[in-house]
């Protein structure tokens, strides 16, 4: 039987990509197309064997609860390539209050993929220099070759 240690929070209740979220007046959270696993697809009649430079643009939902946390921190979202080069793609300030409440982000995050395979990002709280949970997104390239036409 392994042991728990409880460090006090915060916790994560809540790291995704999807299209959407939505927020209900009762604070009800909805999240709209959960998405693990996007594709890059390039049409021509020679698309190139290896995936290009893609922009992508998504949704991040994040929901913290504080449980015993008590400070004020940022919040770092880094991508790590399947190459492992990374870089920050987002960064928020947050406040634990130490209350059963929590903070709630939907984050747009864009950045650009260069390669195929599971990308994930950190969620990391930057002053206490601690990774709080890491989300895969998994890129697949897919090249669709046009037959040229002729006339």
């Amino acid at each position: 039987m392994s042991a728990t240690i409880d460090w006090g929070g915060p916790y994560v209740a809540i790291a995704t990509f999807c299209d959407r979220v939505l927020l209900e007046a009762d604070g009800t959270v909805s999240l709209i197309r959960v998405i693990d696993s996007v594709t890059v697809t390039v049409a021509g009649e020679d698309p190139p064997d290896a995936m290009p430079p893609s922009q992508l643009d998504l949704v991040l939902a994040l929901q913290l609860r504080c449980g015993h946390a008590r400070s004020r921190d940022d919040i770092h979202l880094e991508l790590e390539e399947p190459s492992g080069q990374s870089q920050i793609v987002s960064r928020m300030p947050v406040t634990f209050d130490g209350s059963h409440s929590g903070v709630q982000f939907t984050i747009s995050v864009a950045f650009v993929v260069k390669q195929e395979g599971v990308h994930w990002v950190a969620v990391r709280l930057r002053k206490a220099d601690t990774l709080l949970t890491r989300v895969p997104l998994r890129v697949v390239y897919q090249p669709i070759q046009h037959q040229p036409q002729s006339g």
